[in-house]
């Protein structure tokens, strides 16, 4: 078993859940991952998740043992194999969804948070608004800003 390359989180009759950092945020090794499992006869199906690194694979018991998936996930990432596909191990960026956020826009976030957060409580605990409510007012800008990220 190549457990360096990936880790069994869980394992029931019928159902594999592992987690592999060669597949977090590398969507051709996923494909790679993908396409071998579904070509074993009685794998039902394969879910990958590339922002975690983690698969969850379904079979039939009957049709495929647990041996020979992991037999065939030795195959899969193993290097030669990897290299033999042509596919670069380097992740893979796609806009919007593997891309890392910046630190700016949380610190920005959490700020225009806590401005809400301490206009709730002023207005709570005097009973008034110490902004006036208008299109221009603090909460519509800070609801404004939100909207915006």
């Amino acid at each position: 078993m190549a457990l360096s390359y990936y880790r069994i989180k869980h394992s029931i009759p019928g159902r594999i859940r592992l987690k592999s950092f060669l597949i977090r945020r590398n969507l051709p090794c996923c494909r790679i991952v993908n396409n071998g499992l579904r070509e074993i006869p009685g794998i039902s199906d394969v879910s990958l998740n590339p922002l975690v690194g983690s698969a969850l694979i379904l079979y039939n018991e009957k049709k495929v043992n647990q041996k020979a998936i992991l037999e065939k996930l030795d195959e899969l990432f193993s290097p030669s194999y990897l290299l033999d596909k042509k596919h670069s191990l380097a992740p893979v960026a796609s806009p919007g969804i593997l891309q890392p956020r910046s630190l700016i826009k949380d610190v920005l976030e959490v700020a225009a948070f806590t401005c809400i957060m301490v206009y709730l409580l002023i207005k709570s605990v005097f009973g008034k608004t110490p902004v006036k409510e208008t299109a221009f007012s603090l909460p519509a800008a800070a609801a404004a800003f939100f909207v915006i990220l």
